[in-house]
C-alpha cells in the first residue's frame, strides 16, 4: 500500500490474550477409548439462561424482536431461523445467534458487523453497526512526486488527471493538507523544522544542507501544489478532461482509471466527506487517547527521504500510547418507524480504495 515506508501499525485498544502460543513440538498421539454413541453429537443444547433477569413484558419483547428480525432479514436478504418450538428466551437467543452467523458470511472484506438488541421506550428491536476497518494504515498522499510529474512534458497529461483526483479528495472528500495550520501533519512538520534549526550545529555541513533542502522543498512545492489542488477548474472540467485523454502506456491507463473512479464518486456523492460517519466518542474518553482520522489520512510532502522518516517517527511515537482509533461507523435500527433505505459505508469503502491506489501509484512512479 502507498504509505510512509510501507504499512505502519496503529495500536487498537489492548486485549487480553486468550491463550499462550504453547510449544510448537508435535503433540503425543492419543487413541480414543473404545466406541461412543453419536447421539450426543446430534443433540442440540439450549443456551443457559437466568430466569430472574428476563424482562417481565415477555410478549412485547418477543413481538418487537421478531418483527425486527423480519425487517432485517428482508432488507439484507437473510433467512429467518424457525424457533417457534423453542421456549422463551431461548428462541430470542437462537434467532439472534443465527442472524449474527449469517452476517459474518455476507460482510465484505474490511467491514465489521455488530448486532445488538436494543430496548428503548418499551420497544425492543435490533440495531446493526457496521464499521469500516482502515487496516491500521497511514494513507498519506505525497504531492512532490505529483509536482515533478506535472513538470515533464511527456507525463503532464497524466499528471493533470491525478491533480483532478487530488482536487476531488481535498475539495469534496475533505482530506486535510499538511501546509494548512489547523491540520495534524502541519504540527509535525513545524516541530521537525524547529528542532532541526535548533540543533543544526550538531550536524555535518553536508547533512545539514540536505535537511534544510528537504524542509524548503516541503514548504515551497507544498504551497504550489496546494494552490493547484484548491482550484475549482479541475473539478468543473473533470469529465471533459477524462473524455479527451488518450492512454499511451501503463502509467496513462492507471491515471485514467483513478480519475474515472474519482469522477464517479464525485457524481454519486457530491457532498459526502470522509469523516461524515466518524462517531463521536463518549465524553468520559480521554481526548489524547484517540487516533483521529486526520492523523492517518492526509496530504504530505513526500514519502521518501530524511524528512519523511522524521514524520513517520513522530507519528508512530504519538500513536503508540493511544487506545482508540476513529473509523467510519454506520448504525441502522430495524424497527417499524425507521427509514426503509439502508445507508451503507459504500462511499467510505470506495474512497479508501481510491486512496490506496493513488498512494501506491505516486510512490512507485517511474
Amino acid at each position: 500500500m502507498g504509505t510512509i515506508q510501507g504499512t505502519t501499525t496503529i495500536r487498537r485498544k489492548a486485549k487480553r490474550n486468550t491463550r499462550s502460543a504453547g510449544d510448537k513440538k508435535e503433540q503425543n498421539k492419543k487413541c480414543s477409548v473404545g466406541t461412543i454413541a453419536n447421539g450426543f453429537l446430534r443433540h442440540q443444547f439450549l443456551p443457559l439462561c437466568e430466569p430472574e433477569r428476563h424482562p417481565s413484558n415477555r410478549k412485547a419483547v418477543e413481538k418487537g424482536f421478531f418483527d425486527s428480525v423480519a425487517l432485517l432479514s428482508t432488507r439484507l436478504g437473510l433467512e429467518v431461523l424457525d424457533v417457534c418450538e423453542k421456549p422463551y428466551p431461548c428462541n430470542v437467543l437462537l434467532a439472534h445467534w443465527d442472524i449474527c452467523r449469517q452476517l459474518i458470511q455476507v460482510q465484505k472484506p474490511g467491514q465489521l458487523f455488530e448486532l445488538s438488541i436494543q430496548m428503548e421506550d418499551a420497544q425492543t428491536f435490533l440495531s446493526l453497526s457496521s464499521t469500516l476497518e482502515t487496516n491500521r494504515t497511514l494513507y498519506y498522499i505525497p504531492v512532490i512526486p505529483l509536482y515533478h510529474l506535472l513538470q515533464q512534458r511527456s507525463t503532464r497529461p497524466a499528471g493533470r488527471l491525478l491533480l483532478m483526483v487530488c482536487a476531488y479528495l481535498y475539495q469534496v472528500a475533505d482530506i486535510p493538507y499538511y501546509r494548512e495550520g489547523f491540520t495534524a501533519l502541519n504540527y509535525h512538520y513545524d516541530m521537525i523544522e524547529e528542532w532541526t534549526f535548533e540543533e543544526m550545529e550538531q550536524y555535518e555541513p553536508l547533512e545539514g544542507n540536505q535537511m534544510v533542502s528537504e524542509l524548503y522543498a516541503a514548504a515551497h512545492y507544498g504551497d504550489i501544489m496546494l494552490r493547484r489542488i484548491r482550484s475549482p477548474y479541475h473539478l468543473v472540467n473533470s469529465e471533459e478532461l477524462i473524455h479527451k485523454f488518450k492512454s499511451r502506456n501503463e502509467l496513462d491507463k492507471s491515471c485514467k482509471r483513478l480519475a474515472e473512479q474519482a469522477f464517479e464518486l464525485y457524481r454519486q456523492y457530491p457532498k459526502r466527506r470522509i469523516h461524515d460517519n466518524i462517531p463521536a466518542f463518549d465524553v468520559d474518553e480521554q481526548v489524547d487517547g484517540i487516533i483521529h482520522i486526520d492523523q492517518y489520512v492526509s496530504f504530505v510532502a513526500d514519502t521518501s527521504g530524511w524528512l519523511s522518516g522524521q514524520v513517520e517517527q513522530m507519528v508512530n511515537a504519538e500513536m503508540q500510547e493511544m487506545a482508540y482509533i476513529e473509523e467510519p461507523v454506520m448504525r441502522q435500527d430495524f424497527k417499524p418507524d425507521a427509514p426503509v433505505d439502508i445507508d451503507t459505508l459504500e462511499f467510505e469503502a470506495k474512497v479508501f480504495d481510491l486512496l490506496h491506489e493513488l498512494c501506491y501509484l505516486l510512490n512507485h512512479l517511474p
